[in-house]
């Protein structure tokens, strides 16, 4: 999507909209001994990146440009079950 937001940020749109607790913050020193060895790996290597030469170059459109936009219609088709 077009965001920027950081993973904490996204936890907590996506629990603010399904009304839900937002998920614990922890430093990365508990996280360490709290967390698995996977978990601790996909942490440390996670990493933002752009999409604007997709679109530019592969005219590629996002179904969801923003994550509100994905965060509503994942809502929303929860409200239709």
């Amino acid at each position: 999507d077009d965001s920027d937001l950081k993973m904490a940020e996204y936890f907590d749109s996506v629990a603010d909209a399904f009304a839900l607790p937002r998920p614990p913050r922890i430093s990365r020193l508990a996280a360490e001994k709290t967390l698995s060895p996977v978990q601790m790996s996909f942490m440390r290597e996670s990493r933002r990146i752009g999409n604007q030469r997709l679109k530019k170059e592969l005219k590629l459109r996002l179904a969801y440009p923003t994550v509100d936009a994905g965060i509503a219609e994942a809502k929303a088709a929860s409200a239709a079950q």
